[in-house]
């Protein structure tokens, strides 16, 4: 007897140690599996935020290759209006170049007496065409030169968020004195820049694969205001599709398991009993005769 409970005590301690040593083994692998799912993600996120950048400045660059904050004789030519802008977001969306953004409208602002021309879509109304000649002269005042090739500004005006996209141009005497860009709402301007590098494949040859993994698999872009809001998401979830059957009328008067007499029906429904006759095969007239005279005589009426 203390023979079979000491074998007893050794096997419930051989059971615990290998619980306990399949247990640190599965605790182990799992955090592996969440220190590989946490880097995999933040790789995704940084390279997802590298080529939205570039795809902004890409787009930006294109549209305004002919607005120049200085150089060599960029004062001497004659001044534009904001339709050149118009002009060339319509080659950059013939070529493909790169990404065409959907404005509300383009615009070109004085920064010396604030003259304000639009040019495209519907024309902002006051309070936005206010706020619009402001935000650009009080940016442009506050950086005291040129913002680069390109800037974007984030506002609201009358609760809607808009996007700002300006470039500098120097005047006929060598100064910054007017701004060019256009205003876009966020979602369509989210879409021009940040959907196509959220959604973009990890590796080249990934689209080659049938189910290659995607950035939006593992993480969601989102644009968030200064306070924090998102306002723009580039990963919306799909909403959920359910299909309900409702039968047509008279349908369900037939007998389950006829799959011809749904044929006939169907055919009965825009011809009359005759047509259907002639068109449905033998089955179906038959099954029209036999199961459906009350539909069909309905059907000639």
């Amino acid at each position: 007897m203390p023979i079979l409970i000491g074998l007893l005590v050794v096997a419930f301690a051989i059971a615990a140690d290998l619980a306990h040593e399949a247990w640190t083994t599965a605790l182990s692998q799992q955090e592996i599996s969440e220190r590989a799912e946490r880097d995999f993600v933040r790789f995704a996120a940084t390279s997802a935020s590298y080529e939205a950048r570039a795809t902004i400045d890409l787009g930006l660059r294109a549209l305004f290759t002919t607005i120049s904050a200085g150089g060599v004789g960029a004062s001497r030519r004659p001044l534009s209006g904001p339709e050149v802008l118009e002009r060339g977001a319509a080659r950059i969306r013939e070529c493909r170049c790169a990404p065409a953004y959907t404005p509300s409208y383009y615009f070109r602002v004085s920064l010396v007496d604030g003259e304000l021309r639009t040019s495209g879509g519907a024309p902002p109304v006051e309070a936005e065409r206010r706020w619009l000649r402001d935000t650009i002269i009080a940016r442009v005042r506050a950086l005291r030169r040129a913002d680069g090739d390109a800037a974007l500004v984030y506002g609201e005006v009358n609760r809607r968020p808009r996007i700002i996209a300006y470039a500098l141009r120097a005047d006929a005497s060598g100064l910054i004195g007017y701004a060019f860009g256009f205003v876009s709402d966020v979602a369509s301007f989210g879409d021009a820049a940040f959907a196509p590098a959220a959604q973009k494949p990890l590796r080249a040859d990934a689209e080659l694969a049938p189910r290659a993994a995607r950035y939006d698999s593992l993480m969601r872009t989102f644009v968030l205001a200064p306070d924090g809001r998102a306002i723009y998401d580039a990963n919306p979830r799909r909403p959920e599709l359910r299909l309900t059957m409702v039968p047509r009328a008279g349908h369900e008067t037939y007998a389950p398991g006829v799959a011809a007499v749904s044929r006939c029906c169907r055919c009965a429904e825009s011809r009359s009993s005759r047509a259907c006759a002639r068109r449905s095969p033998p089955g179906c007239r038959m099954s029209c005769a036999r199961r459906s005279r009350k539909f069909c005589s309905s059907a000639r009426r």
